[in-house]
């Protein structure tokens, strides 16, 4: 298997091989960060890949993603490296947010935030 992804809005993406007999069910989580070099776009994603080796559940920030977990209820909790903590959904949609208060001195904090 080689699948390369095309969609101008996701880093390079390839799987060489992706036996899914060999893997456990459900989705592997990445959290990629963008290129921090002069000109670059900085951000990050979060990238699900499932079993079969599809991606499954894909999210663009405009700031590095640090990591991401899965929750018990299905929801992701996503870390930011702007001191930002998100819950939400595999469709993107965010349920809560916390942030670092200390980290927003010199700016307002994310609206909703806690």
């Amino acid at each position: 298997m080689l699948q390369t992804n095309t969609r101008p809005d996701l880093p390079p993406i390839r799987i060489a091989r992706c036996d899914a007999a060999r893997r456990e069910p459900g989705m592997v989580l990445f959290n990629v960060r963008g290129d921090p070099r002069p000109g670059s776009t900085l951000g990050g994603w979060i990238v699900g890949i499932d079993r079969e080796g599809e991606l499954t559940c894909v999210h663009r920030s405009n700031l590095p993603v640090q990591g991401v977990r899965r929750l018990p209820g299905g929801n992701l909790l996503v870390t930011i490296v702007d001191g930002l903590v998100l819950e939400m959904t595999l469709a993107g949609n965010i349920v809560r947010q916390w942030y670092a208060t200390g980290k927003y001195r010199d700016r307002a904090p994310p609206k909703d935030g806690i």
